[in-house]
């Protein structure tokens, strides 16, 4: 998948899938609920040195994304579907 930030910058996440042992294939899936959450937060906060925990970051998307803007992002994921994350 491929998208671009405010500034026009390419960003591309993996997707996957794939079922890991101990979790569903919901991980690897960019999902449009966090796609809106990037647009509600970049239109209504300055993330910039702005500390965010993301539980469940699947494929690392909107962390990444919030990273890009500006944001000191911790991303988490279970360990049977860190690969993806670490991957992004």
């Amino acid at each position: 998948m491929q998208s671009k930030d405010r500034a026009g910058t390419a960003v591309i996440i993996r997707q996957d899938g794939t079922r890991f042992l101990g979790s569903d294939e919901s991980s690897g899936w960019l999902w449009q609920a966090g796609r809106v959450l990037a647009s509600q937060l970049l239109s209504n906060i300055d993330v910039r040195d702005l500390r965010i925990l993301e539980l469940g970051s699947g494929t690392g998307w909107l962390a990444l994304t919030l990273a890009h803007e500006g944001a000191i992002v911790t991303a988490t994921e279970r360990p049977g579907t860190l690969t993806l994350l670490t991957r992004n």
